[in-house]
Order: C-alpha cells, then sequence, then structure tokens
C-alpha cells in the first residue's frame, strides 16, 4: 500500500529545491543590483558628458576629437572642468539678410 504521507513529502522536498535552485540563480543578491545600478547610472553619465563636450567643442569650431580623447583620458569629469575653463570663445556666426530690390 502506498503511503501518501511518503509521496506529499517527497513532492514537497520537490518543490523546495525547485525553488531554492531557481532563486539562486535567477535572482542576484541586492548587492549585485546596487553594484549594476551604480555602475550603469555613472556609464550614462560619462557618456552624456562626452557627448555634450565634442558638440560644444564641434561648435567653438575645435576638433570634438581632439578635446573627447583627453577628456575621457583625464578622468571625464576633471576634463569637462578644464574644458569649461579653457575652451575658446564662441565663434559668430555671420548672419545673413536679404536686401529687398
Amino acid at each position: 500500500m502506498v503511503c501518501w504521507f511518503n509521496i506529499v513529502q517527497g513532492l514537497h522536498t520537490l518543490i523546495v529545491l525547485l525553488k531554492s535552485l531557481i532563486m539562486e540563480t535567477y535572482l542576484p543578491d541586492m548587492a549585485s543590483l546596487l553594484f549594476f545600478a551604480t555602475f550603469a547610472i555613472y556609464s550614462l553619465l560619462v557618456v552624456f558628458m562626452l557627448v555634450w563636450t565634442y558638440h560644444d567643442a564641434e561648435s567653438r569650431g575645435v576638433m570634438g576629437w581632439v578635446i573627447v580623447i583627453p577628456t575621457f583620458m583625464t578622468g571625464t569629469l576633471l576634463g569637462v572642468i578644464l574644458w569649461l575653463i579653457f575652451r575658446p570663445a564662441p565663434k559668430p556666426e555671420p548672419v545673413w539678410v536679404r536686401v529687398q530690390e
């Protein structure tokens, strides 16, 4: 005769084992999530600063890559601050005026 209690207990043990495997495999711990979120936010800020520096340099008549590479190599934030201090004045853009005859 089959003892239903042993079958239920065996199924319960299997469910607990599967739960522990799923939790360990798919749910990282809080420290890993915090590290990944911090890294992702920092990476986005670095990209934003480099893109802004590139466009600002191009708008001032300087080759953007010439400024972006040292900005990246100096730790990005220091490079951006140095660029803000030593950047040239913006080039005046000519204003075209149409003369009516």
